[in-house]
């Protein structure tokens, strides 16, 4: 299993989830993709990997955005590797616990129908906060602490199998769909995958308990990039305190977690407006 990995909303984000990555795929052969609008903010990215130890420092791809072909280096990297499995990630994703990835890579193995496995979703998963609707799973079978279900029968959260936030997948089956696909990220690749939704191999699976969650921000962009600046300027200055920065949520029953929205009244507006 290979991680892929894709970044570009901000160095605090790089630095949670790398503070937050499982050993497991700490672990894995990593291709972590930095997108970056303005040179100020690649002070900051640089000092973030300049500074970690969890991923080797030759993974990382950093460009600046519209000046690289994202999709053409996409498939020069997928039709490279060995590896069959490939493990999708953002840096809106914060794991919340560990898991044994052999349970994933020997569930592929063993269901010739797996279309994917999903990191971020489990039997605590009940609520899907864009249609505000209760996700209801029905499993075709449960062994060892895995779930396996029928998507194409299913709705909201667990309908959406071509979703590349946490999600892993077969390398030849994303590489042939990528190849037939405009995409300029991995956002897009993920909207214009939803054309195979006839794809024939029905089945996907997750952990009975979900091993992460995303970032939501989406009801306060503008204020978030506010947000993120000030938090790439206390990394750059080395001031950044995550338990204080960061709100962590207690209990997960969605894929998506507003943690900021407490983190937002701690600003000091005096020093970002500085």
């Amino acid at each position: 299993m290979i991680n892929f990995i894709y970044s570009e909303k901000g160095a605090f984000k790089i630095k949670m989830f790398l503070e937050n990555l499982p050993k497991t795929l700490s672990e894995n052969k990593t291709v972590f993709v930095v997108k970056y609008k303005l040179d100020e903010d690649l002070v900051a990215i640089n000092k973030i990997i300049e500074e970690q130890t969890v991923l080797p420092k030759e993974c990382f791809y950093i460009k600046k955005e519209n000046e690289f072909d994202f999709k053409e280096y996409f498939i020069a990297i997928l039709s490279g590797i060995q590896e069959e499995l490939v493990c999708f990630l953002t840096t809106d994703c914060i794991f919340i616990d560990e898991f044994d990835k052999n349970k994933i890579e020997k569930t592929f193995m063993n269901e010739p129908a797996l279309f994917s496995f999903s990191l971020k979703l489990g039997k605590n998963i009940v609520k899907n906060t864009k249609v505000g609707a209760k996700n209801i799973l029905i499993p075709t079978e449960e062994k060892d602490g895995v779930v396996l279900y029928d998507w194409s029968k299913h709705y909201v959260d667990f309908g959406d199998p071509f979703n590349l936030h946490g999600n892993v997948l077969r390398r030849k089956e994303i590489l042939k769909f990528s190849r037939n696909l405009k995409f300029n990220d991995i956002f897009t690749l993920e909207d214009e995958m939803g054309v195979f939704m006839n794809f024939p191999k029905n089945i996907a699976a997750c952990f009975e308990d979900s091993k992460m969650f995303l970032i939501d921000v989406k009801y306060h962009t503008d204020i978030f990039h506010l947000f993120r600046e000030l938090l790439d300027k206390r990394i750059v200055t080395g001031t950044f305190e995550e338990e204080t920065d960061i709100i962590h949520p207690n209990i997960i029953e969605t894929i998506e977690q507003d943690i900021l929205i407490e983190a937002f009244k701690k600003i000091n507006w005096n020093e970002k407006l500085a």
